[in-house]
Order: C-alpha cells, then structure tokens, then sequence
C-alpha cells in the first residue's frame, strides 16, 4: 500500500508538472516579458544591492531578490526571468504534491487540482518577473500543514516574499483555519495563532533588515494616503465590471457554490469567512493597480483551504458508493453506449460541417453580433452550439428520444441549416452573387422550414434497432 502511494504521489506530481508546462507557455505574453524590461529590471537591481541602503518600495519583497542574489540569478535580467519561471512552473507540481500528501488518496487529490486548474485564472495569465509564484508557493505549502512549526515557517518566509499581499491572505487563512470544521479545536486555534505570529515575525524580522541596511520605504498604505482615495474610485467607476471580472466567472462560480455549500450545511461561521477573505482579496485590488496577480495573491489560500475542506466532507458522501450499485450504474451506462456514441459522432459531424459552411460563407452571416458582458456573440454560432448539444441529448438520453415535440424540434433544427447550405450552394451556382432581398429571403425561410417539418417523419434511428438485440447480449457478456 505504501509503494502504491509513493507512484501515486510520483505520477501526480509529473502529470501537474506536464500541465504547469503546458500552461506557462500557453501564456501569449511569455515573449513580451523576455524581450521587454518592465518590472525585471527593478528586481535584478534591487537583488545586486540588497545588501546595501536602497530606497525602493519593492524591498518589502526581499525573499525572491536574496535568493537571486544567493545562486546569481541577478547577474542578468534573463537569469532572474528563469528563475521566476521555474517559481511558476512549479506552483502546480507544489499543490499536487501537498495535496496528496494532506489526503493521502489520489481521487481527492485530482479532485482539487481539476477544480484549481479550471478556476484559478493566474495560471493562465500570469506576470512573470514579480515574486508573485514564490508567495503562491508558500502559501499553498501553508494551506496543507498540519503541524504548527511548519505554519510559522511558512508564514515566515510568506511575509519575508510579499508582506502587504501576505499580511492581508494569512489573515484570511488564519480565519478560515480558526473557522474550519475540525475534530481538534484547540489544535485549529494553535494553528491559526501561528499563522499571525509567523507574520508578526516577518514584520520584525523586515523591520531590522530595513534599519540594519538604512532602507527608506514608502508603504503602501502612505502611497494609498498621498494618492487620495478619489483616484482609486475614479478608477473603480471607468471599469466596474473589470473590477468584480478579475478572477475571472469559473472562479467566482466555484468559490460562491463553495460558500453555499458551508451555509446549507450550517458551518456559516465558514461561510461568512469564505466572504470575508474574498472580500480582503477585493479591497487589495481596489487599493492596487497590479490587476488580477494581487487578487490572485491574496485569494490563493483562502481558496485551497476552501476546496481542501469541500473535497474532506464531500469525498465519503460522494465516492463511497455501494459496488452494486455501481455495477448497475456500468450496466444501465454499457446499455445506452451506443447511443452514446452515435449521438457524439452525429453531433460531432454536424458541428464541423455548418462550421464550414459558415466559414465559406454558406449560411446567414450578416447578423450583427451580440455584446454580453464584454464577449462578442454570434447568434448563428450560439444556434449552431445549441443545435449539436441538442443533437447528442435527444439521442443519448432515453427520456428525451422518447418526446416526439423534443424529437421534432430537434430534427428541424438540425435539417434547417442544411437546408439552407444546400440552397446556398444552388444560388451559387444559378444566380448571380449578391444579397438576397426581403423576398426571396422568406420565400427561402419558408422552403426550408417545411423540409424540416418533412424530415420529421424519418426515422434515422431504425437501421440500429434492428441490432438492438444483439448488441444488448454483447454489453451484457462484457459487464454481466
């Protein structure tokens, strides 16, 4: 049980570390930042004179700057942009590896990754340069410890590597430790006490560094003073729904259906301080210009102790499900396989081939798109996406093949955008190329919608009833 563990911890890892991979170089951005100089710049010199008098404001970050200058990553801007690379490669590997070890079960483990990858919108537009992946790494470290040494240590260095974006997420995870649902409540108080001296700790210990090395700072708080709280309103206002987007929607719906769940389930303790640490995370951005990498430092914990604690809870009443009823669920699924998969081959086939005709202009293409929080929707495309899900359910689902309207409806929706290609294809070939007018456009219109009333009287489906039989007797041999 013990080996099986450890190459269930290894295969993770490596599958985290592939997609972390994948992800980094996915970001459209990864050449503007080895070929421009904004924000590593200041960094690589920061780190060269980290031990001298410096009068920056990002010397409140000097973990990722010492260790740069520790193992000379800051003889070069490049270097120092490896480095920050391989920090944010590894933030995927890193929560992998943590959350296997905090489980110890791989389904739950997966479980949490799927859902982090999904929804955390950093991974997917990051800002190399800043020491942004280091705190995210610590943090998560803190998120899956169970020992109060550790915290601290965690802590520690998590304020040592940003203290304004840490001071405002420890707190947050401090709260939801103290908050969570445990068997120990004492060891959760001692938890969470250790969390905030971890980053009393780090305010001391950035306090003597500052004095020691004669570092005059500007604080973020005497930059939020002299700028005037007017300016970060007027920018609230000129992009509000930027301003509640930054996470991005998958976020935002996974984290209030994380919060539902607590207070459904009476834990709204948990719940209020689920709203209160996403709360902290907005006051950050509206005091910052950063964007979406300070939410993103600042949600992060409260986030992955959100869904460490939804998978703890939701993982026995979920997966430990009676094998009877499981061999029935693979009985009743084997039945309905081939509808399965002649619904996704149908659709799939579909989908491509109006596809292609719109993109050569063989369908209506001159309707004006549709602007929906800030996306640009066609209303073809939408009715062509809508037409093949609708497809795959009439077909797959044994209810709905059963409703002769939804039958109906499905089959005209279907055979309307054919109709339409087929008749564009004619008029190529017979009229000269041109609009069409009002006329024509409804005598169309009204073509080919009583084809598809026609095709509702065909049955495409009965050639495979007449296997049906067969293929029953050969689902049944292989998952009797």
């Amino acid at each position: 049980m013990r080996t099986y563990s450890k190459i269930s911890t290894v295969s993770l890892f490596c599958v985290s570390l592939c997609i972390g991979l994948y992800l980094f170089f996915l970001n459209p951005q990864l050449d503007s930042f080895f070929s421009g100089s904004d924000g590593k710049e200041p960094y690589v010199y920061f780190a060269n004179r980290i031990f001298e008098a410096n009068y920056s404001y990002i010397s409140e970050s000097i973990l990722l700057p010492l260790f740069a200058r520790v193992i000379g990553a800051s003889q070069s801007p490049y270097r120092y942009l490896i480095l920050c690379a391989i920090a944010t490669i590894l933030i995927l590997p890193n929560v992998a590896w943590l959350a296997q070890s905090y489980f110890k079960n791989t389904t739950q483990s997966v479980s949490l990754l799927v859902v982090f990858i999904l929804t955390y919108r950093y991974l997917h537009e990051f800002l190399l340069s800043f020491p942004d992946p280091l705190t995210i790494l610590l943090i998560s470290a803190l998120c899956f410890q169970r020992k109060q040494q550790f915290i601290f240590i965690a802590a520690f260095l998590t304020g040592l590597s940003h203290f304004s974006m840490a001071s405002l997420g420890l707190c947050a995870c401090a709260l939801l430790i103290f908050c969570a649902n445990a068997n120990d409540r004492i060891l959760q108080q001692k938890l969470a006490k250790h969390v905030v001296l971890g980053l009393i700790a780090a305010k001391i210990f950035l306090s003597l560094w500052y004095a020691i090395f004669e570092y005059q700072l500007e604080s973020r708080l005497s930059i939020v003073v002299s700028n005037g709280a007017q300016s970060f309103i007027d920018s609230y206002q000129t992009q509000q729904l930027e301003f509640w987007l930054t996470p991005g929607i998958p976020f935002l719906v996974a984290y209030g259906a994380i919060c539902a769940y607590f207070a459904f389930c009476n834990q709204i303790a948990f719940a209020l301080a689920l709203l209160l640490s996403i709360s902290l995370a907005y006051a950050g951005l509206f005091f910052a210009t950063d964007g979406l990498r300070v939410f993103a430092v600042i949600v992060v914990g409260p986030y992955l102790i959100a869904l460490r604690q939804i998978i703890t809870e939701l993982y026995p009443k979920v997966c430990h499900v009676e094998s009877d009823k499981v061999k029935c669920f693979i009985s009743a699924l084997s039945r309905e396989f081939r509808w399965i998969a002649l619904g996704l081959t149908c659709a799939s086939f579909w989908t491509l081939l109006t596809l292609k005709a719109k993109n050569k202009g063989l369908l209506i293409n001159n309707i004006t798109e549709v602007h929906i929080f800030m996306v640009s929707l066609n209303p073809v495309i939408l009715y062509l996406w809508f037409t093949s899900i609708l497809m795959f359910a009439v077909i797959a689902i044994p209810f709905l093949r059963r409703l002769t309207i939804w039958l109906g409806f499905a089959k005209i929706s279907v055979v309307l955008p054919l109709a339409i290609v087929m008749t564009q294809l004619f008029r190529q070939e017979l009229m000269p190329p041109g609009p069409m007018t009002l006329v024509q456009k409804i005598l169309a219109f009204a073509v080919f919608l009583g084809i598809s009333c026609l095709m509702m009287k065909f049955k495409f489906l009965i050639v495979y009833r007449r296997y049906q039989s067969n293929i029953e007797r050969l689902g049944h041999l292989l998952f009797r």
